[in-house]
């Protein structure tokens, strides 16, 4: 069904694949597991859809999938794909997508409001890390801008320490550098947070 979602240009039979997709989330939802990356992928093409219906299906999908299968599972996901397409100007549509519903599975998630540990700092780690690999890419793309701080705030609200160790220690030096100058231009306190941070 994924594979030929991708190249369907005709939209009965992309509405009629969302749908056939709609129910195996709902009672079967085993069966997509193999190949939900794929299946990500295709709901985040289908959400820039000039069709608003086709869009708003989408949507609703992405929904279904997180009270399905849950965020702590679809978390690792999204960071694969979001690594996959980082350096890929032409998915730029995708890429705001998924940063979005990465926001949304980070306020979800449960395994991130756990206790310091080092698996959880790992989960931290792989989070910060592509989204430094993607600002470098977009470091003045309000669409991509918005939807990383917007991650970043999530992380800190789950646990600001974690978040920020992440920050300083995962980091390259240029994307440090320029998710510094994201924050003081666009997010003062989270700016001052992290200063704060730093001299500590």
């Amino acid at each position: 069904i994924v594979a030929k979602l991708d190249s369907e240009t005709v939209i009965k039979i992309v509405e009629i694949s969302l749908d056939l997709i709609q129910m195996l989330l709902t009672s079967l939802p085993e069966c997509l597991i193999k190949n939900i990356n794929l299946i990500i992928i295709c709901f985040l093409k289908q959400l820039s859809s000039r069709r608003e219906m086709i869009a708003e299906k989408a949507k609703e999908l992405i929904i279904l999938a997180r009270e399905t299968l849950g965020a702590d599972f679809l978390l690792p996901h999204f960071i694969t794909i979001l690594n996959e397409m980082a350096l890929d100007a032409s998915q730029l549509k995708q890429k705001i997508s998924a940063l979005e519903v990465l926001n949304v599975l980070i306020m979800e998630s449960d395994s991130l409001s756990l206790n310091d540990d080092e698996q959880v700092y790992i989960q931290f780690t792989a989070i910060v890390k592509t989204l430094g690999g993607i600002i470098k890419v977009h470091t003045s793309h309000k669409g991509i801008i918005n939807p990383i701080i917007g991650a970043i705030l999530s992380l800190r609200d789950q646990n600001q320490d974690l978040t920020f160790r992440a920050i300083r220690d995962e980091l390259t030096h240029s994307q440090l550098s320029i998710m510094k100058q994201i924050f003081n231009s666009n997010e003062k306190k989270l700016a001052l947070q992290f200063n704060d941070y730093l001299s500590q």
